[in-house]
């Protein structure tokens, strides 16, 4: 019976373990959405980097304006969105969307008094390895919070087996006490009629 437990209990954990397609569907959707983001910066720094060498200083302010305006905006709609729905992924969208608007706000400085195009690629190579990250921890995240929350079933399912298995061995051994005390109360019965037996014996002889 023991060992029929022991893979019954192991298959439990197996399932247990396995991601469920809302799951895995959840984690996807995480990763497509950071990817989706960080694609919308770089083309960004393309359209920046682009203008600078096609057009005009006076066309190029008015791109990076452009592109201040609308990303300050779009940081501002997302952080409000994520206020009122209580939703800190939402938030820490808004604040990356945020700062790399804010980034953009020195590119003329960078761009054209410094001579200096490497302002917006340091901050590409800065955000690439910050979402690599956050895709990494978030997808980990989430499947060890499955896990552990579904793992507290199987923490219930043993628990219950070594109590009905203490239950058992309790009544086990409450039935050999019984016996036991059984036992001694028919051996103390049978002196005590033997010695009566005797004790009348005796008194016959007499």
């Amino acid at each position: 019976m023991e060992p029929e437990k022991q893979v019954s209990l192991n298959d439990i954990i197996k399932e247990k373990k396995s991601l469920p397609k809302e799951i895995k569907q959840k984690i996807v959707n995480n990763i497509f959405f950071n990817c989706l983001i960080y694609i919308l910066m770089l083309i960004l720094t393309l359209i920046v980097n682009i203008s600078f060498y096609k057009f005009s200083i006076r066309t190029f302010e008015t791109y990076i304006d452009i592109i201040q305006i609308a990303c300050c905006l779009i940081s501002v709609a997302v952080l409000e969105t994520a206020y009122r729905k209580d939703s800190g992924i939402l938030g820490i969208y808004g604040i990356e969307v945020l700062l790399f608007s804010i980034s953009v706000l020195f590119v003329p400085y960078s761009y054209i008094t410094k001579s200096n195009t490497s302002l917006l690629k340091n901050v590409i190579l800065v955000f690439a390895v910050y979402y690599f990250l956050k895709m990494f921890i978030m997808s980990i995240h989430t499947r060890n919070k499955y896990i552990r929350e579904n793992m507290s079933d199987v923490k219930e399912i043993v628990k219950e087996e070594k109590e009905s298995y203490i239950d058992e061995e309790s009544t086990k051994t409450l039935k050999k006490q019984k016996i036991e005390a059984e036992k001694r109360k028919k051996a103390k019965e049978e002196k005590v009629k033997k010695a009566k037996t005797q004790k009348v014996s005796g008194g016959n002889k007499k």
